[in-house]
């Protein structure tokens, strides 16, 4: 994305059909590249409401200088637009997400925001020299109904992370409510791993 561009499949009568899960697919077939880049003049955009696997890259890449990104509703890794495990190796080889920039949110305190990451190669979610990062309410490691693991069954062992922290600040994961709460589960690693001299960390339940 080269430009401010709101990406929003949660309006699609098929989310509300299929129960508040992803219609939409966007399938990389192995291809060598990430699912959605978000590049410098990307500010503010929005990636919701979308099924994002198979990619040989990340399944989202927000590049330094793209600031104030939300990305919500979405199922990134190896799943179906049901929110259970998709074939094996379907998943993104590489992060679930990688974020590089200032005041992204990820998920958020309903149901319709909440991104279910899981089965990707690398970290689920990893950011680098993020600012102001916000990670709320989502599924990490699991399916969408947060009761099944769903790990790198062609990657033995498991050495995935949920969520690293490479540098940065101001870094906020989950909240005083049960609602913007994260559960990460299923990885073969940390569930939290931080790394690089990143400071003003706040975890919550």
């Amino acid at each position: 994305l080269v430009r401010e561009v709101q990406i929003d499949a949660r309006p699609d009568s098929s989310f509300g059909v299929g129960g508040g899960h992803p219609a939409v697919i966007l399938d990389g077939l192995d291809g060598p590249y990430n699912g959605l880049t978000v590049g410098p003049d990307g500010d503010r955009s929005l990636i919701a409401g979308l099924v994002i696997r198979n990619f040989a890259g990340n399944g989202i890449e927000v590049r330094s200088g793209a600031d104030d990104v939300r990305i919500v509703g979405n199922y990134i890794g190896q799943l179906e637009g049901n929110g259970n495990a998709a074939v094996t190796g379907q998943g993104n080889d590489g992060y679930g997400i990688l974020v590089q920039s200032q005041g992204v949110v990820i998920g958020g305190a309903t149901a319709a925001d909440r991104n279910v990451i899981s089965g990707n190669g690398g970290a689920q979610i990893r950011a680098v020299g993020a600012v102001d990062l916000q990670v709320l309410g989502n599924r990490i490691g699991t399916n969408a109904a947060g009761n099944k693991a769903i790990s790198l069954a062609n990657v033995v062992p498991d050495t995935t992370t949920g969520i690293l922290l490479v540098g940065g600040s101001q870094i906020t994961i989950g909240g005083i409510d049960g609602s913007t709460g994260n559960l990460i589960s299923g990885v073969g690693a940390q569930a939290i791993e931080l790394s690089g001299g990143v400071s003003a960390v706040s975890v919550e339940p």
